[in-house]
């Protein structure tokens, strides 16, 4: 199980491919666009634990110690994931993939994915702070992440 620092936890979702091109005076939600493929998506979840409750939960929920996380997405392209945390202090830590967390981070379209994807969940503890983690999807892998320990 991996810790966060209790407070709350902003989720920054990155997705590396081609910018694709809107047309002039065409409004589009998020959703018709990731239903649509016409351009990179990631649909993100959280899913708390706070004692025997498990609930989804906003991203801009505010976090207590003991509190346990599980994200779930799904991509509407094959490719690859990562989620990095920066903790209070300022470093930057690989959460997923990882020993911990699972190591496969190859996606398919349309299927729904877990990370932690081991049986575990992230946890809450020590001193409270703003936790930051980025999400990242790619169509290619990203070596320098992979690579990070």
């Amino acid at each position: 199980m991996m810790n966060l620092c209790p407070a709350k936890i902003f989720m920054t979702f990155a997705l590396l491919s081609a910018f694709v091109p809107r047309t002039v005076g065409q409004q589009r939600t998020a959703e018709q666009i990731f239903r649509a493929r016409t351009g990179p998506g990631l649909k993100i979840s959280i899913e708390m634990k706070r004692g025997d409750l498990v609930r989804s939960v906003p991203p801009d929920t505010t976090f207590v110690d003991g509190d346990k996380v599980k994200i779930h997405f799904t991509t509407n392209f094959d490719g690859y994931v990562y989620a990095l945390n920066e903790t209070p202090s300022g470093r930057t830590l690989v959460l997923f993939p990882s020993a911990n967390s699972g190591t496969q981070n190859l996606v398919s379209a349309g299927i729904e994915f877990t990370i932690p994807a081991t049986e575990g969940w992230f946890r809450f503890a020590g001193d409270p702070g703003v936790e930051k983690v980025v999400i990242i999807a790619s169509a290619h892998p990203l070596h320098e992440i992979e690579s990070h320990d």
